[in-house]
Formats: structure tokens, sequence, C-alpha cells
């Protein structure tokens, strides 16, 4: 039994440790209050799971299966927030001595652009959603102008997408790591988040009523 009890005590570490990364990045890309609930989750989660695996290893067997099976489900989510942190991060150092230019606009979008208008893009930037209609969380896109407006492209299932925005951002709020661009579509706001780097080639908001 004090084997067994070992064993299942290093998995759930390892289990807890997996999940703390998990719950770290997402902290990162939540909003304050999100991210205090998700805090406090995380620890009592870590010490109740660290607990249940040394005292009743029977039971927390199919426990630690079912959180690693969550994991693995939860794992695009997890490498999109990542990316989305390290580029972030990327962005804010790199603002300091530069900023991001149209060469680091990746073919495909730039072919998409001259599917919207035959004059292609005006200018190019990259961008993650952060509240998009039909999009993930943190999925990567390009915020792209062309003749008629402001579009969104992005990639997914293989295939380049696009889907128009009305006018220009309605709000811009600068951030540290992120700037938050909102855009309307269908009556909805649309949530981007842009490098620092990038700041340059925002579209300038709306002005406020």
């Amino acid at each position: 039994m004090d084997l067994t009890r070992t064993l299942v005590a290093i998995l759930g570490l390892s289990t807890a440790s997996g999940l703390n990364l998990y719950l770290t990045v997402l902290l990162v890309g939540a909003g304050q209050r999100l991210g205090w609930v998700l805090s406090v989750a995380e620890d009592l989660g870590v010490i109740g799971l660290l607990a249940l695996a040394y005292h009743h290893p029977r039971i927390a067997l199919p426990v630690l299966g079912g959180i690693l099976l969550a994991i693995a489900l939860l794992l695009p989510l997890l490498l999109r927030a990542l990316v989305f942190v390290l580029t972030g991060f990327r962005g804010a150092l790199r603002s300091v001595l530069g900023q991001g230019g149209p060469g680091e606009i990746p073919d495909w979008v730039d072919l998409k652009a001259l599917d919207l208008s035959s004059a292609g893009a005006r200018r190019a930037l990259p961008c993650f959603a952060r509240k998009v209609t039909g999009l993930p969380r943190f999925h990567r896109a390009f915020l792209v102008e062309v003749e008629d407006g402001w579009h969104l492209v992005h990639h997914r299932w293989f295939r380049a997408h696009s889907f128009a925005f009305a006018g220009t951002p309605v709000r811009i709020y600068p951030g540290l790591l992120w700037d938050r661009v909102v855009f309307m579509r269908r009556g909805r706001a649309q949530i981007l988040l842009t490098g620092r780097d990038w700041r340059h080639a925002l579209p300038a908001a709306s002005a406020r009523p």
C-alpha cells in the first residue's frame, strides 16, 4: 500500500503541476475578477488533489484519470494561450526598440486580401481573438484593411477565412502587454488583442459620443 500511495502521490503531483501551468496561462488572459476566482480555485484544487492522492490512492486514481483526460481535451486551448502569452511578452519588449512591419505578415494573408480587393491590403497587423463570434479564445488572426474597410482574416480547418467589420474601431484601450481593439459586427462588440509592437498600425478609433 505504501508503494501504491507513493506512486499515486507522484502522479498527483505531476497532474497538479500540469494543472497549475494551464491555469497560470489562463490567468494572464483573464479579467481581474475571473483571474482572482481562478487563482483561488487553483490553490484549493492542487491542495485537495495532493491530499486525496496520498490518503485515498484508490479513489484518487479515477479522479486523476478524469483530470488528465480533461487536460488532454483542453490542450489546444492551452497551446493557443501559451503562444498568446509569449507573443505578448515579446511584443512588449520589442516595442521598446522597434515595431512590427509588413514583412512579418504571412503570404496567405496577403493572398486573402487580394481576394477581398484587387488592390490588396492597405495595411495588416496580427492579433488574437479575445471575444469574437465564431472564433475560439486566443485564436490567432490578422486585421486587414482593404478598400471597403477592415476585415478579420484567420486560418481554420486548413483554409483562410475572413469577415468584415462595421467601420473603424469603436474603442481602443492601450495596455501593458496588449491593446484591446473593439469593432462592431452585427450589433455586437468584437474584442481583439494586438501587441504593443503593432500599435503604430492600429486604425484610429471612432470618437466617443
